[in-house]
């Protein structure tokens, strides 16, 4: 029960699920970058963004059925959040010291875009989840 589930029949049972929560995920993270606008805010762009870090976030934990599990995911999550913050300045940061030199930029630049996203929209997407799993099996496993 290293990963928080009850047993392996559980995982073998959310195969499908988590299958179909990660196209979900894709689906959406398509849309919102079709219908993203870099000129003006919008949000229709961003809830698509987030609803594909949320089903990213709830496609891994789907088969956990411990409250502590899902309490270290919030937990980790709301570390993570000014940990990847420092992340994207430092990687930022090393990408304009570097941009004289023929392919290090580009590897800081993708750095930082990807520490940027895991800091906004992933880490607060799992302090979310991670409460909203821990309270919620912490309830049905108290009922049962």
């Amino acid at each position: 029960m290293v990963d928080g589930t009850s047993g392996t029949s559980a995982a073998r049972r959310s195969w499908p699920l988590t299958i179909g929560l990660l196209v979900a995920a894709a689906a959406s993270l398509a849309v919102s970058q079709l219908v993203w606008d870099p000129d003006g805010p919008n949000p229709l762009g961003l809830i698509l963004m987030f609803l594909s870090g949320g089903l990213l976030v709830v496609a891994t934990v789907c088969p956990w059925r411990l409250p502590k599990s899902f309490a270290k995911l919030a937990l980790w999550s709301l570390v993570g959040i000014p940990v990847f913050a420092v992340l994207h300045n430092v990687f930022y940061g090393f990408g304009e010291m570097a941009k004289d030199l023929p392919v290090l930029p580009m590897i800081f630049e993708a750095l930082h875009v990807v520490a940027f996203i895991v800091g906004i929209v992933l880490c607060p997407v799992g302090v979310v989840v991670g409460v909203v799993g821990c309270v919620t099996t912490w309830l049905f496993n108290r009922r049962t």
